[in-house]
């Protein structure tokens, strides 16, 4: 069953409600909403585009199809509302993965860094959260 709840203001008490994800995208930048799902231990289908690879390591953390091969991308939906201890194992790896690569600590000093490396002023940024 779908159900469309049109515009919603706290998507964080409903994405960890969702049994996967599905994003079907034909262009994707990154893919924040894979990683989204991904930090609520939500499994993602997604599409092999943009930078979605760099985000999600296929059967491991998530399943990513080519793009317009919607018979796949049904089939990975389907194996995961099907096969407990398959969500079970991706939706773990999932959230391991957004911990792990790509949580604030890691990623706001990156940012920081290549900010100071393009203004000429490298050691100049420092972010409270962050100890260095």
């Amino acid at each position: 069953y779908v159900r469309f709840l049109g515009k919603q203001d706290h998507m964080e008490r409903l994405i960890p409600r969702m049994h996967a994800l599905h994003l079907p995208s034909e262009m994707e930048a990154f893919g924040l909403a894979a990683l989204e799902g991904m930090a609520c231990g939500v499994p993602p289908v997604a599409t092999r585009t943009g930078g979605v690879p760099d985000l999600i390591t296929h059967s491991i953390d998530g399943f990513m199809e080519p793009v317009g091969d919607v018979d796949a991308q049904a089939a990975r939906l389907t194996e995961l509302l099907t096969d407990g201890a398959l969500h079970a194992r991706i939706a773990a790896a999932a959230r391991k993965t957004a911990e792990t690569r790509f949580c604030t600590d890691l990623i706001i000093p990156q940012y920081e860094a290549y900010y100071a490396r393009v203004l000429g002023t490298e050691g100049t940024f420092h972010h409270p959260a962050v100890s260095t």
